[in-house]
């Protein structure tokens, strides 16, 4: 407001996300791709970004794509397990490195700053949890998300894939596993960052921090040329007030309270479930080094998903680290760095019922909860070595994790524990909120185009946010849970741009449909069939505005030419146009040799020198991923 009452119209911004993660950052960088002149404030309660539940070391950092973890494949009444929603998980994960590869190959994200190649494996060693595993493994083998699924129970070779496991191991335990070379590690809180930089820095994005929204209010008056919400802010200069034609609540566990207090009838169904976790952390960089991957276990009875016991390689602030866990407990805060009052603050007249059935139902979460906050060190040590059982004491230190904000929601049936994730919006698409917690971070960016598309369908349809999704995304219309070419070009893309694997090492997936299902996948699969506007086409490529910005990485090495040294920034364009004749002859590769150019390209080249240039790029990718020196340069 200004001294005289009146509305300051510099304080109107086109976009209020409040919270400063992975998701409001997420969402932050599409609507710029798709719209740079649009105003958007973010506001984040803590001094800095990313200091909740999407800093590393609040997260497992698992990419999640369903290659693991045991939960997404929950075994059914007839015997075999559920699949779809792996299929949809593993889709949206996908969808997340197309777009950090769009921005990867126009130089502006370095994903070697936060994404580490992890191989993701599924270990068990009891008979009921083996043949369990056997069951997922010869269902998903056959899907071609999971086509390179491999299955052992030989003592070598497991020993081979996870000797930190295998080690010391009684070799009369039969022992079996699950192995996908394509996994990842993410750090999570380095994206964010990455995200919200140069936003910053062009003036797009204005971010203030140590802020809190204290009111939220719909405003509709007739001499408004369109109704706003009103958000009260208070940060370290005192009051002030913004408006803005949209909301996103973005706020981790920390969303439900902002939701109930915008008065949108839709946040009357939701209540929720605070868990919070505790991690084992080894900093020995050598016995870090012996473990490349993630290895996954199954949950206990009655735990929640974020409970799933696992043995990590991490990295974190660049440095390698193992963690194990999480182990579960329960506090009333909302967010780590929250409020013991805020489950009793929660709670309304329309969510008091569903929270006390839930409470009813899920006798065996509770009981799990208690167990685990019951536990000792001793208790703790010895379920590492269930995982590791050679693991000292000494080696591992307790860290507290996030805070994670499960979904009660209200039905005809009852109230009803929810799992993962959910997009809350008004029926104007004026405000959206995020609730929940796994797959989370992961599915982002899928997470945030159901975002775009529930609350600003109308841009979302026209020809200039169409033409500019496709050039971020370019099989956003197509599906790669049905199509298996779709998901193949998909991979090509990815690991050739982010630098993952050389795609050729890979086969191509079979080529037949997954079945079955289906209704499981609704919630991330909803995405698969966004057929808004005219697709383009998918071998387009959109270079405008696509200018280096200084982005190098990490190790020295240009962006896409391995063999010379220096950032981005100092090196010449011939160097720059290395990357993109790159990613030219990926396209080229993937039409059979055709050049498919849109209409910003003004030149060709011939498939034999795009083939050879490919060749040559695949040649020093492999030679990346195999050196040695690889993982201490990451280091």
């Amino acid at each position: 407001m200004q001294h005289d009452g009146s509305f300051n119209p510099e304080a109107r911004y086109d976009a209020v996300l409040v919270g400063a993660g992975i998701m409001s950052a997420t969402l932050a960088a599409l609507l710029h791709e798709l719209d740079p002149q649009l105003r958007i404030l973010l506001v984040e309660r803590l001094e800095a970004p990313a200091l909740e539940s999407s800093a590393a070391v609040n997260n497992a950092g698992t990419g999640h794509a369903a290659n693991c973890e045991l939960n997404y494949t929950p075994m059914q009444a007839d015997g075999t397990v559920a699949t779809a929603k792996a299929v949809a998980i593993n889709a949206s994960f996908e969808r997340s490195l197309e777009f950090w590869s769009s921005l990867q190959e126009r130089g502006d994200l370095d994903t070697s700053s936060f994404l580490h190649q992890a191989a993701h494996i599924s270990a068990v060693w009891t008979p009921e949890n083996i043949a369990f595993l056997r069951q997922r493994f010869s269902q998903l083998k056959d899907l071609p998300a999971f086509a390179r699924m491999r299955w052992s129970e030989d003592q070598s070779e497991l020993t081979e894939w996870m000797p930190l496991v295998m080690a010391g191991r009684d070799l009369k335990q039969p022992v079996a596993a699950t192995r996908i070379d394509r996994g990842t590690d993410v750090d999570f809180g380095t994206l964010t960052r990455a995200y919200l930089m140069p936003l910053q820095q062009s003036g797009a994005l204005s971010v203030e921090y140590g802020t809190q929204v204290q009111d939220l209010k719909r405003l509709r008056r007739s001499d408004m040329t369109e109704a706003d919400w009103r958000v009260v802010l208070k940060g370290p200069s005192g009051k002030k007030e913004v408006r803005t034609p949209f909301v996103f609540l973005g706020a981790g566990g920390g969303a439900l309270p902002l939701l109930q207090r915008s008065g949108i009838p839709e946040a009357a169904d939701f209540a929720g479930f605070p868990v919070s976790g505790l991690w084992l952390v080894c900093g020995d960089a050598q016995l870090a080094d012996r473990q490349r991957a993630k290895v996954y276990g199954k949950a206990a009875v009655g735990a929640p998903p974020m409970s799933v016991p696992h043995l990590d390689t991490r990295w974190i602030d660049g440095k390698r680290s193992l963690l194990f866990g999480p182990f579960a407990g329960f506090s009333s805060k909302f967010l780590k760095q929250g409020s013991l009052l805020d489950l009793p603050a929660s709670v309304r007249a329309t969510n008091l019922l569903p929270m006390l059935q839930v409470g009813a139902t899920n006798f065996e979460l509770v009981q799990y909860l208690i167990n685990q906050l019951r536990q000792s060190p001793a208790e703790r040590h010895e379920a590492l070595q269930q995982f590791m059982p050679t693991a000292r004491a000494d080696d591992w230190t307790l860290s507290v994790a996030g805070q994670r904000v499960q979904i009660i929601k209200r039905s005809k049936q009852g109230g009803r524990l929810q799992l993962g994730t959910e997009v809350v919006a008004s029926g104007d698409g004026s405000l959206a909120a995020l609730l929940g917690a796994s797959p989370g971070a992961s599915t982002a960016v899928t997470i945030m185009l159901e975002v775009l598309q529930r609350c600003f369908k109308q841009r979302l349809d026209s020809d200039a946010w169409q033409q500019r999704l496709q050039a971020l995304l370019p099989s956003i219309h197509e599906d790669p849970q049905q199509d298996p070419q779709v998901l193949n070009r998909m991979r090509e893309r990815s690991d050739a741009l982010l630098g993952l694997a050389a795609w050729a090492s890979f086969p191509q997936v079979h080529q037949h449909h997954s079945g079955g299902d289906q209704g499981d996948a609704d919630q991330l699969g909803w995405l698969q069939h966004l057929a808004v506007g005219k697709p383009a086409h998918q071998h387009d490529h959109h270079s405008a505005d696509a200018a280096p910005k200084g982005i190098g990485d990490s190790k020295g090495n240009a962006q896409y030419h391995f063999g010379e040294q220096g950032h981005r920034k100092g090196v010449g364009a011939e160097h720059q146009q290395c990357g993109q004749r790159s990613g030219h002859a990926l396209r080229q590769a993937q039409a059979g040799g055709a050049d498919h150019l849109s209409a910003d390209r003004q030149q060709q080249q011939g498939p034999g020198i795009a083939h050879d240039h490919w060749c040559r790029s695949l040649g020093l990718w492999q030679r990346r991923l195999l050196d040695p020196r690889r993982d201490s340069a990451a280091a």
